[in-house]
C-alpha cells in the first residue's frame, strides 16, 4: 500500500481542502466546458464533498470505492458502469454489446450525466477520467494503481478466464482507454499528475483496508 507524498504515519495532515472560488471552468475537459457552464447558469452549486476514485481495469478501483462508500455513507455513489447500463437498456441492447457498438457521443454523453449527478456535492465519482471530468469541483481525487502481474490475476480470477486471456484482454482494453481519451478529448490518462492521493494495491486485502481506512481518516480531518 503506498500513499501519496504527503501522507504521513499519522494520517494526511498533508492535504488539504481544495478551495473552489468562482472561476470557471472547473472541468478538465475541455468539450465538457459548455455543459458545466449551463448547469452553472441554471443554479448547479456544490453543497458537500466530491471524491473521485479512478483506476485500471483490475487495480481494485471497486474495493476502494467500496471501503469508502462504508467510511462516508451519506455520499451517493455516482457509478459511469451504472450510467451505461442505464443507456444500454434505453437501447435495448446488453451492456457488452452496447460498449461494443458506442459511438464518441454515448461516451461524451455519459461523462456530462457524470458531471451532471456529482457536482452538488456529497458524492463519489468512479469513472476511469472522473478526476479528469469533475476537475477543481472535486476536493479529493483518487487513483488506484497495481502492479500488471496482479491485475492480470485479479482480472483472471473475477472473469473466469485463463491468465493468457486476461493478458491479452487487459493489454487491449489499457491500449484503447489510452487512444479513446487521447483522440476525444486531448487528455493523457496514464499522466497520474492530477490525483491528490494514488493507492498502489500491491500488497494485501488486508493491507489496502488500512490504507483506505488512513485515506478515509485524512479526509475527514480534511473535510
Amino acid at each position: 500500500m503506498k500513499l501519496s507524498e504527503d501522507s504521513n504515519s499519522e494520517g494526511f495532515n498533508g492535504l488539504s481542502w481544495i478551495v473552489i472560488g468562482d472561476d470557471m471552468p472547473k472541468t478538465k475537459i475541455k468539450l465538457l466546458e459548455g455543459h458545466e457552464k449551463e448547469l452553472v447558469a441554471k443554479g448547479a452549486k456544490k453543497k458537500g464533498l466530491i471524491i473521485t476514485v479512478s483506476g485500471f481495469s483490475g487495480s481494485g478501483k471497486s474495493s476502494v470505492v467500496k471501503m469508502l462508500m462504508d467510511a462516508f455513507p451519506q455520499l451517493k455513489l455516482v457509478y459511469s458502469g451504472g450510467i451505461f447500463r442505464e443507456n444500454a437498456e434505453k437501447a435495448g441492447m446488453t451492456l457488452e454489446k452496447y460498449c461494443a457498438t458506442r459511438e464518441e457521443q454515448d461516451d461524451i454523453d455519459t461523462d456530462k450525466e457524470l458531471f451532471r449527478m456529482s457536482i452538488a456535492g456529497n458524492a463519489i465519482a468512479d469513472s476511469r477520467i472522473a478526476a479528469w471530468t469533475l476537475g477543481n469541483w472535486a476536493d479529493f481525487r483518487i487513483f488506484v494503481v497495481g502492479p500488471f502481474g496482479a491485475r492480470v490475476d485479479r482480472v483472471a480470477k473475477r472473469e473466469g478466464i485463463k491468465t493468457s486471456q486476461a493478458r491479452n484482454m487487459l493489454e487491449a482494453r489499457d491500449s484503447s482507454d489510452s487512444r479513446r481519451y487521447r483522440e476525444l478529448y486531448g487528455i493523457d490518462v496514464n499522466d497520474l499528475d492530477i490525483y491528490d492521493i494514488i493507492i498502489d494495491n500491491g500488497g494485501t486485502m488486508e493491507e489496502l483496508k488500512r490504507g483506505v481506512k488512513m485515506v478515509a481518516e485524512g479526509i475527514g480531518k480534511s473535510s
